[in-house]
């Protein structure tokens, strides 16, 4: 286990140089597209590979069609956001965007990606895909398959305009096909994987991703409005890139905070994630 916890430590310095010196906004949409579907597909996969543990492998297909459902409606629901917000992704005033972006997942992100938020839903999910098969009741599979990829697609759809104010249409598809290889890679991974624990280990990621776009969301609001007129800057001209002290270091105040948080949530949550037996 020692090396994967190495391995925890150099994805977690990579993720920090990329807050401060990552100048591609595609590698932000596919960290964003993975960190979006990652523990929707966790979930789902469990379920997936549990109904074939228990002799009920034809019931798979329901969990696939309700996936595939709550895939379309997430998507019919970003994209009519994302063109009602499209005048003031435009403007001058869409650094906001960025800073709203960064205030929900200080709130709802941590809250339902780490912790007790995240074990009561895979909770809920264990108990009604049981319920569904003791009762007979099949439709209650489609509907916790499409919940789960629902839930986790309206998340990130309010994200998608924070997105949108910086990223050009070329690097979003670069970034969306980078983003569905990175899923792709975890989908064959994890059924690999010979110990649970390094499972947990790859969901790691997520709080760490989330803790990775707060930082940047932060810092492009911040520069967006300053660059606008709207707040106060003072260019960082030591460093090689466009940026200013503000940013700097705000960003590095707020990501200090965010991991100590996440450390100490993890340890006061660590005997009530092993109530889920998913």
């Amino acid at each position: 286990m020692r090396k994967f916890r190495f391995l925890a430590l150099i994805i977690l310095i990579l993720i920090t140089l990329l807050m401060f010196f990552n100048r591609w906004p595609a590698i932000d949409m596919a960290l964003f597209l993975y960190w979006s579907g990652l523990d929707g597909l966790l979930i789902l996969l469990a379920l997936y590979n549990w109904l074939s543990q228990i002799g009920a492998a034809d019931k798979r297909k329901h969990v696939i069609r309700g996936a595939l459902m709550g895939l379309l409606a997430a998507g019919i629901l970003t994209a009519c956001l994302t063109i009602y917000l499209q005048p003031l992704i435009v403007s001058s005033k869409s650094g906001w965007f960025a800073l709203l972006a960064a205030s929900f997942l200080l709130s709802l992100g941590l809250q339902r990606r780490f912790g007790q938020g995240k074990a009561v839903w895979r909770q809920r999910v264990s108990l009604k895909a049981a319920s569904a098969l003791s009762t007979g009741n099949i439709s209650l599979l489609t509907g916790v398959a499409f919940m789960t990829t629902l839930r986790d697609g309206v998340e990130a759809g309010l994200y998608v305009p924070a997105l949108l104010t910086y990223i050009k249409p070329a690097a979003l598809a670069g970034g969306c096909a980078l983003g569905v290889v990175l899923l792709i890679a975890a989908l064959w991974t994890v059924p690999r994987l010979p110990h649970k624990q390094l499972v947990r280990y790859l969901a790691l990621t997520v709080p760490l991703l989330t803790i990775f776009l707060c930082v940047r969301f932060i810092g492009i609001g911040i520069l967006s409005l300053q660059d606008a007129g709207w707040l106060r800057s003072t260019p960082a001209v030591m460093l090689s890139f466009h940026t200013t002290w503000e940013e700097v270091f705000l960003q590095i105040g707020l990501l200090g905070t965010l991991l100590l948080a996440v450390a100490r949530n993890r340890k006061r949550n660590k005997e009530f994630s092993r109530q889920i037996n998913m």
